[in-house]
């Protein structure tokens, strides 16, 4: 759940900053690993489509390719990082 999504990525974070070192994190959950993560690598198929900051790698144009559907990117209103979310086909405008 949300709250325990949280706290873990927060003890992550905490234990990162207290070593000195680098976490590696798989995850589906781009809006999370937005707000925590330094630098993403995307990947389709097994390979690498993009490696940067999480502003370089979730763009609109990246993320619909990468996926296959279209996708609405704007910046969180929680800080300087993407916010990302899938757009149903009911709500698409053409």
């Amino acid at each position: 759940d949300p709250a325990h999504q949280i706290n873990v990525m927060d003890l992550m974070q905490r234990f990162r900053r207290e070593r000195n070192t680098t976490i590696v994190m798989v995850s589906h959950d781009l809006n999370l690993a937005a707000m925590y993560g330094d630098r993403l690598l995307l990947l389709k198929d097994g390979g690498i489509v993009k490696l940067g900051t999480p502003q370089q790698v979730l763009g609109k144009e990246q993320l619909e390719a990468t996926y296959g559907c279209r996708m609405y990117v704007d910046e969180s209103p929680l800080g300087d990082v993407p916010r990302v979310m899938p757009v149903p086909k009911e709500f698409l405008r053409d």
